[in-house]
């Protein structure tokens, strides 16, 4: 990096009670979690990581950087690097600066204005997979009328509706056969989650998927002998799924605002799970040690 000036920038901010935002990125094809941090003007890598991955990382450059701890203390870098980034398919050349020490890797706040929508907090659509929902050939359509909301979550209810809408999730429909009623239910933090009450609709005449569920039993005997794991918590999972086009029909909820039917796949269809579980193995297909 050939800075000729020598430049200040903020380090680190203030310590939060929460815990910190950390993402897996891959960098020169080695996986390492990255710390988000808005405070930091730049992107860092401390001296014991880039020793423990010098064998995948080009060189360290001099650098002119001066960097300010929210204390006001400055410190020198060792010196700076390019990386090649890769994260949920989009891929950048990243700055980093060494520093002395053991801390974290920090994302600063250039990358993330940059590539702001590579780490937006949307609700995520898969590109190449739908599901569909199968029926029996001689099910009947069923039609509920909607259910009255009680008076203290109607408001809640109305705003899930109108975010839900705004996502594209659901999309206003004028006519259906089939309607099931919803129910709202309170999460811990008071947000309200939509579902409808497919178990007097569709769910009855599902033809359930056939596609086999992994066993407890065999997850804990693969992962015997392990000593690194990760958990990934999809958000709003099933909502990243497309509806195939003929299944969207039996998804249509009927609600004090309306007739609505799913474009994503909704929570209380019986399937989904099983529908859920091929899109995992697709996508997760070339990693080693997946369950």
């Amino acid at each position: 990096m050939g800075d000729s000036d020598q430049e200040d920038y903020p380090l680190f901010t203030l310590p939060s009670a929460g815990k910190p935002i950390v993402v897996s990125v891959s960098v020169n094809k080695v996986d390492l979690s990255m710390e988000l941090d808005t405070g930091a003007s730049l992107s860092i890598m401390s001296k014991d990581t880039y020793s423990s991955l010098s064998s995948t990382l080009p060189p360290i450059s001099p650098s002119h950087v001066i960097l300010t701890t929210y204390t006001g203390e400055k410190i020198k870098p060792v010196g700076a690097i390019d990386v090649d980034v890769r994260y949920q398919s989009q891929t950048a050349t990243l700055p980093l600066v060494i520093v002395p020490g053991n801390g974290p890797t920090l994302l600063g706040r250039k990358v993330l204005q940059k590539h702001a929508p590579v780490f937006r907090s949307e609700l995520g659509k898969l590109r190449d997979f739908t599901a569909k929902i199968h029926v029996q050939s001689d099910a009947k359509p069923k039609f509920y009328r909607p259910r009255p909301v009680a008076l203290s979550l109607r408001q809640k209810v109305f705003d899930e509706i109108d975010r839900l809408r705004g996502l594209g999730v659901i999309t206003p429909v004028k006519y259906s056969e089939w309607a099931a009623p919803i129910v709202p239910i309170v999460k811990t933090d008071g947000s309200i989650r939509l579902c409808g009450d497919y178990k007097v609709t569709v769910n009855p005449v599902l033809l359930t998927d056939t596609y086999p569920l992994p066993r407890s039993e065999d997850l804990f005997a693969a992962l015997a002998g392990g000593k690194i794991f990760s958990k990934l918590d999809l958000k709003h999972a099933y909502l990243q799924i497309p509806l195939d086009e003929a299944s969207k029909k039996f998804t249509t909820i009927n609600t004090p605002k309306g007739l609505f039917q799913y474009e994503r796949l909704p929570f209380g269809v019986s399937s989904a799970p099983s529908l859920f579980q091929p899109c995992m193995c697709l996508h997760r297909r070339h990693t080693r040690y997946w369950y």
